[in-house]
């Protein structure tokens, strides 16, 4: 009878362990890897130095890349401008294949209390987004990623880290747990990256900005720990060339995502429109020639940042492979042409940047110590007069401010 208690122990323990090793990740090629949640990665697409690693570890496999992150997300929280689209529709229109998901830091700030709803939050997400196809190639294949400690800075000015430690401790056991239970891979960044605080510090060295916010060198001494967690195996020596196509993919990519003034691309003004050389809007988005869309206008911007960001996905790949490519960008997808509702009484003049007689309007930048007072008479800064918004292709807003 001890025996077999002792058998079915063992069995039990075999199964646990199992059970406790997470998946490693295996990517394929033409592979779309999306990544959303905190700070963290948010920050990461900056400096490129993971998604530079996983293409060097894939250089045949094509692998798109792109970041939806945002720095106050949770797992259950998606704050945009009106009109942006949901999380899925975001990853509807990325062709998400793979998901990274950082979460669990913004929540760890509800402590122990809200251990059990983010754990309820986070298995309904796995559940919801590992059942859906995205890219129409099959479901997504999501990997989940803990937050990072708290590093003990060397400003004593900035707080110690012992409370918030022990909450992100709690979060990433409890998302350990979560992911197991749902069958997906888990990767635990609080306890590599209290290692390499801990080494930072013997060097009299933060790696963070403030305590969590991660620096350039922050980033780069984090990414081989995230590409050990997800492929089980060592990173390569990081090739600077390939890193540089791809903060420049990167950064066409912000600048689509993230672009400014996302109440006139999305929001209530994108629903104006008006007739050129006339007074007054409508509200439709899907207005008719004669009317200009504001919506229309800056989705076929938008296009054309999309279009931007896949020609520099095939510079990342030919450097990936050891060559390299010329970017061109001679075929984005045209405009639509904008003229003023409320034309300029000289067109030349606007044209050429030169002032129409009038008052002089004086520019002045607030003085800052150790800085330079600055004024600039209006006519004499041609440049300041064009379009405040300028963007691709020379386009302004539809409807000019």
């Amino acid at each position: 009878m001890h025996q077999r208690l002792l058998a079915l122990g063992f069995t039990l323990a075999i199964a646990i362990g199992v059970q406790a090793q997470a998946p490693k990740l295996a990517l394929k090629a033409g592979d779309h890897i999306a990544i959303v949640g905190h700070a963290l990665p948010d920050r990461m697409q900056h400096s490129g130095y993971l998604e530079t690693l996983i293409h060097q570890k894939y250089p045949r496999h094509d692998l798109v890349f792109r970041n939806l992150s945002a720095s106050g997300d949770e797992v259950a929280t998606w704050h945009r401008s009106e009109n942006f689209g949901s999380r899925d529709k975001w990853l509807e229109k990325t062709q998400a294949d793979v998901i990274f998901a950082f979460y669990g830091f913004n929540e760890s700030f509800r402590g122990y209390d809200g251990i059990q709803k983010f754990r309820d939050d986070l298995a309904k997400f796995l559940k919801e987004t590992s059942a859906k196809n995205y890219s129409g190639k099959g479901n997504a294949r999501v990997v989940v990623f803990s937050p990072i400690a708290n590093e003990k800075h060397r400003d004593p000015n900035f707080p110690d880290p012992a409370a918030n430690n022990s909450s992100l401790r709690d979060y990433t056991d409890a998302m350990a747990e979560v992911a197991r239970a749902n069958g997906v891979p888990f990767v635990d960044l609080f306890k590599p990256s209290q290692q390499l605080f801990a080494d930072a510090s013997r060097k009299d060295v933060s790696l963070t900005v403030n305590g969590f916010l991660l620096t350039d060198a922050g980033d780069k001494a984090l990414a081989p720990a995230i590409f050990k967690g997800l492929f089980g195996e060592d990173a390569p020596s990081l090739n600077e060339k390939l890193r540089a196509a791809v903060n420049e993919k990167n950064r066409q990519w912000h600048q689509r995502y993230r672009t400014v003034d996302g109440y006139n691309v999305y929001g209530g003004r994108s629903a104006l429109a008006y007739q050129p050389g006339k007074g007054g809007f409508v509200t439709d988005r899907n207005a008719q020639s004669p009317h200009v869309s504001n919506y229309k206008v800056m989705q076929e911007e938008m296009s054309q940042r999309d279009v931007l960001t896949a020609n520099r996905d095939q510079r990342v790949w030919a450097v990936a492979k050891g060559g390299d490519l010329v970017v061109k960008d001679d075929n984005l997808p045209p405009v639509t042409p904008v003229k003023s509702n409320k034309p300029f009484s000289n067109d030349q003049s606007r044209a050429d940047g030169v002032g129409h007689p009038g008052p002089t309007v004086g520019l002045r930048v607030a003085q800052l110590p150790g800085a330079r007072s600055h004024e600039q008479d209006w006519r004499q800064a041609p440049r300041l007069r064009r379009h405040q918004w300028r963007r691709t292709g020379g386009q302004g807003h539809a409807v000019p401010r």
